[in-house]
């Protein structure tokens, strides 16, 4: 039986530490005068340094895909105020 564990990959194995602490407290602080481009560039960062969830939930039950189909689901933290701001 095929149990449904999900995986994790993480692209670089720097991790995030200052890149989610401290430069995120500093783009949020100053929001109004960051540039769209500055965030991207963090965005960037952020997504190659971020640990990403990775499951395939039809594998534990399969009425939860279409038959013939599967599903992936890949997921990841990401800071909401962040996401508020650019809002």
């Amino acid at each position: 039986m095929i149990k449904n564990r999900p995986l994790t990959h993480t692209p670089l194995r720097k991790g995030l530490g200052e890149t989610h602490r401290e430069e995120l407290d500093t783009l949020l602080s100053n929001f109004t005068q960051v540039s769209k481009k500055q965030i991207l560039a963090w965005l960037d960062k952020f997504t190659n340094l971020n640990t990403y969830e990775i499951s395939i939930p039809g594998l534990k039950d399969a009425e939860l895909v279409p038959p013939g189909k599967t599903g992936v689901i890949i997921s990841c933290l990401a800071e909401y105020d962040l996401f508020k701001q650019i809002q």
